[in-house]
């Protein structure tokens, strides 16, 4: 055999093919049959284990030819190996997909599964056996969500009941630094959470019920201002104060999951980090209803 650049040789060396049509002139050259609209094979391709990474293509192809015929035997390796990598007998997976050109070869080997070499093969249709990858890496997914929920909750302790007041008739409340002046610098650790749901009212939740009553007795002793009026201070009962801490506990959870999502403590959302310290309004911009909030814990 010689390679040749002469057309009419080449022609000639065609017009024997069943595959392809030479013109009458000789000069072109077309395909007998045209390209078939599916190129898609999964309904004519079987999944099969196990192989011996030792055979080779023309064995499974002349093994499997016995049966139907093969379009294509295809082999299968392990992540970052091929079929040109250094010992590639360890790199390859012990199973093949082989494609038929006929679909209904796939269920008489799936109803009678060969032996190779002596030994049984396991034999599936490629579309049960894809399926069945699909819905194993959907329950891997779902196994690390819990994991991830773990990371997301909260290590805080939850917000105390009877310790939640209401400030109004200070007119326009621009930011919670604001609200905690009312107190002296020594004693604003004892506010747990600024909650700003309107311009004219704030919402207070102390550390606990003892450390309440004596801010409140405090505040109500020392009589300061904020924008020249003295403060209102009312405390928050049965549904109003269940209905502050439900919306704080929600803030609280949702900042969690936002800082795990980000990567941790320190970034966004979390504590320190670009919306720490209350988040977005907390330190005087909006949120929770259009309102500003505050934490610190």
């Amino acid at each position: 055999k010689k390679i040749t650049t002469d057309v009419a040789a080449v022609m000639d060396a065609l017009s024997d093919s069943s595959e392809l049509v030479v013109d009458t002139d000789k000069a072109a050259v077309r395909r007998a049959k045209p390209l078939p609209e599916n190129v898609n094979y999964d309904e004519s391709t079987i999944y099969c284990k196990p192989i011996p990474p030792t055979a080779t293509l023309e064995q499974l192809n002349a093994f499997f030819g016995s049966f139907g015929s093969v379009k294509a035997v295809w082999r299968r390796y392990f992540p970052g190996a091929g079929k040109d990598s250094a010992a590639s007998e360890s790199r390859t997976k012990p199973s093949i997909f082989v494609v038929f050109n006929e679909s209904d070869v796939v269920a008489k080997l799936v109803a009678e599964p060969p032996q190779y070499e002596g030994v049984q093969l396991f034999v599936q249709p490629k579309t049960a056996y894809m399926d069945g990858k699909a819905a194993e890496l959907s329950l891997r997914a779902k196994a690390k969500k819990p994991a991830r929920e773990v990371v997301a909750k909260r290590t805080t302790p939850e917000m105390p009941k009877e310790s939640s007041y209401s400030i109004t008739k200070v007119g326009e409340i621009e930011k919670f630094v604001a609200v905690k002046s009312l107190w002296p610098a020594e004693e604003q650790k004892g506010i747990r959470y600024v909650f700003i749901p309107s311009k004219e009212e704030a919402l207070l939740i102390f550390q606990d019920k003892a450390t309440a009553e004596a801010m409140v007795a405090s505040l109500t002793k020392r009589s300061p201002t904020l924008n020249g009026n003295v403060p209102t201070i009312t405390k928050l009962e049965g549904d109003a104060e269940t209905e502050l801490l439900t919306k704080v506990e929600k803030e609280i959870a949702d900042r969690a999951e936002a800082n795990q999502q980000q990567g941790g403590r320190g970034g966004q959302g979390g504590r320190g980090g670009r919306g720490g310290r209350g988040g977005r309004g907390g330190r005087g911009g909006r949120g929770g209803r259009g309102g500003k909030r505050e934490r610190e814990e």
